[in-house]
């Protein structure tokens, strides 16, 4: 059975003793805590979820179908639904087989050797540029064409290169 304490205090750690922590902040703390873990998700998020494709993947821990699934749903994170679908369907998007393809051929970048490697490879799709740019030439980073915020930078039908010739 837990001790009982004065409204009021919390218990820290066990070698430390009751701190006082005034009612309004309290309550405060408990309400940010509560909205943070509902907006983590529910505890049968999978359960609920209707895609049985991607239940399925989940059970048989398919990390290239979870992959491929959160690349293409990220691709729709900070821009329309319309302009992402369309870059995708002109460019393709990046998957499991195709990364894995490309690290089996041992690109030369000393970044692609593990994940730890790959810590501030710097990759800049707009500038072409890198941490190791005497490997740029070879390296599959590049060829993977991810849908993103600068799309419409890129793309002359979505950005400013279409107004400027109007």
């Amino acid at each position: 059975m837990a001790a009982s304490r004065p409204l009021g205090q919390v218990a820290a750690p066990p070698t430390a003793k009751l701190i006082d922590v005034d009612p309004p902040d309290l309550d405060y703390a408990i309400r940010l805590i509560h909205a943070v873990c509902c907006l983590a998700g529910s505890f049968d998020l999978i359960e609920r979820l209707a895609d049985q494709d991607l239940v399925a993947a989940i059970d048989r821990h398919d990390t290239a179908a979870l992959y491929d699934r959160l690349v293409y749903s990220f691709s729709f994170q900070g821009i329309s639904d319309e302009t992402a679908a369309n870059y995708m369907q002109r460019h393709g998007r990046p998957t499991w087989a195709a990364i894995y393809k490309n690290l089996a051929r041992q690109p030369t970048c000393p970044k692609l050797k593990t994940y730890w490697h790959f810590y501030d490879c710097r990759y800049e799709k707009t500038h072409h540029t890198c941490a190791e740019p005497q490997h740029i030439a070879t390296c599959p980073v590049p060829t993977h064409r991810l849908v993103s915020l600068v799309v419409s930078l890129v793309e002359p039908e979505n950005g400013p290169a279409k107004r400027q010739k109007t």
